[in-house]
């Protein structure tokens, strides 16, 4: 027996005002939970390219984009020397002895040298 709010849709000889039309059904390929996964997977995997290309370094001028403006290497406190054809990474140690007059030079703890052909030493 039908609800006093339902109305026929699929029974024969019914007035075509209480009739209503179904819409025509839809493909559900795209609807499948194995599609799903698959767009959902798609997208991640985009995503995970996306961020590990934001770290690719394939020239000098990305080590020097890096090394300027990012700031991990920024809070290392490198003395930098950029030239055209090389750049050159240096850690100095002051020595902070007060008891002489004149300060001692700073020393270098390490150096790296990279060069335009991405050879470093």
């Amino acid at each position: 027996m039908l609800k006093k709010e339902a109305y026929p849709t699929i029974f024969p000889n019914v007035p075509s005002y209480l009739s209503v039309s179904l819409p025509p059904s839809r493909p559900t390929t795209s609807a499948t939970t194995s599609e799903r996964w698959d767009r959902e997977n798609e997208r991640l995997l985009e995503a995970e390219t996306a961020f590990f290309e934001a770290d690719n370094i394939n020239s000098l001028h990305d080590i020097k984009e890096k090394v300027f403006t990012d700031e991990n290497f920024t809070r290392l406190n490198l003395a930098r020397d950029e030239r055209p054809n090389c750049l050159i990474l240096s850690k100095l140690k002051f020595i902070e002895d007060f008891s002489e007059e004149i300060p001692s030079a700073p020393k270098v703890e390490y150096s790296l040298v990279i060069k335009s052909n991405m050879e470093y030493f």
